[in-house]
């Protein structure tokens, strides 16, 4: 009886266990299937935020297109005010008309290669080798008469890169310079005696010498023809023509010295009758050259080489044409004379117009 009793409790036991191991599986396959459907309400829910995201991006890029249609059309309208408006009218200066090709931004040659070999250009030939030579443009003669304009144009408006001072020229300068330091040193000699003369000569009575007397001098003085003088070194009483020079009037004696042999060393130098002289834009590179110091119109009170020029203008000039530097004088020049008389000359009229 005992074993029976034991028998059905395990058979109870057993009941119970697998009573509980059901329900536990009926509980798991109930949150399964939750866990399903909120995975599937999730998934719903993505779906219609992304369906509305979709939505709102289509919204946006429609306001674009709307914007962009809106902004197109507003050009077009400005677009079509614009045509509207008159236009302006493009007008040719007359250097514009006389160009018969446009200016190049860059040239195909440097300056330098340019201003050495212009003057070797000329129209080709069949001697050359050509099969055939074409003139659209102009004809023959007429392209041959262009260049040798151009070429005759550059001549004067070039400069020559290699161009060397000659001998001539050195022995010219070099005579100038001699005789500026012999008429300096003369001038000296007598302002030294013409002091030492004044001490010793006693006053009459223990007088001065009256004003009048001292005009009358003067005025003697400066009726002296300054051009029929035959010896600078002596006007009468030993005075040189030069005597009342400052340091002004040797600087402007040497300047118009200087610019009339520059202009004739020039013309004997180059060898070419068609650089007919120097031109304005090129003074200070052949000063510079020839003598080997610059020219400053600084130094002068000037800003510019013309304005330099234009203080010896009884010496050397610009030609109105061509605008290089020419002599001013009628005749050569006999001597160096002839450029101290210009400036005794010049100074006598400083001093005119300093006592009015």
């Amino acid at each position: 009886e005992m074993a029976e009793q034991k028998a059905k409790l395990e058979a109870n036991k057993r009941e119970e266990e697998e009573a509980k191991k059901k329900e536990a599986a009926e509980k798991e396959a109930e949150e399964g299937e939750k866990k399903e459907e909120e995975g599937e309400k999730d998934e719903g829910k993505k779906e219609d935020e992304g369906e509305k995201k979709e939505e709102g991006e289509k919204d946006e890029h429609e306001k674009k297109k709307d914007e962009e249609n809106k902004d197109e059309a507003v050009e077009e309208k400005a677009e079509e005010e614009e045509e509207d408006e008159p236009m302006p009218q493009v007008e040719l200066t007359e250097d514009e008309k006389k160009l018969n090709f446009r200016p190049p931004v860059l040239s195909d040659i440097t300056t330098h290669v340019m201003n050495s070999t212009f003057d070797q250009f000329c129209i080709p030939e069949k001697s050359e080798g050509f099969d055939d030579i074409r003139f659209v443009w102009q004809n023959e003669d007429n392209s041959k008469a262009y260049l040798k304009r151009w070429v005759l144009e550059k001549k004067i408006t070039s400069r020559i890169e290699d161009l060397v001072p000659s001998d001539w020229f050195q022995t010219k300068f070099s005579e100038f310079k001699t005789s500026t330091q012999e008429w300096q040193a003369k001038q000296k000699e007598f302002k030294a005696s013409k002091k030492d003369s004044e001490k010793k000569k006693p006053a009459a009575d223990g007088e001065e010498k009256k004003e009048g007397e001292e005009e009358e001098a003067a005025e003697e003085k400066m009726d002296v023809d300054i051009f029929s003088v035959e010896n600078i070194l002596d006007v009468g009483n030993g005075e040189p023509l030069f005597g009342e020079f400052s340091f002004e009037d040797w600087a402007l004696l040497t300047l118009r010295y200087e610019l009339h042999l520059l202009q004739d060393a020039f013309k004997q130098d180059v060898k070419d009758p068609e650089r007919i002289g120097i031109h304005e834009g090129h003074l200070l590179f052949y000063y510079s050259r020839y003598y080997r110091k610059q020219l400053n119109p600084a130094l002068y009170g000037k800003e510019t080489p013309q304005e330099v020029v234009e203080l010896v203008k009884d010496a050397v000039k610009f030609s109105e044409d061509k605008k290089v530097l020419v002599s001013a004088l009628k005749e050569e020049p006999e001597g160096l004379g002839t450029f101290v008389k210009m400036q005794e000359e010049n100074r006598r009229k400083r001093q005119q117009r300093i006592d009015a």
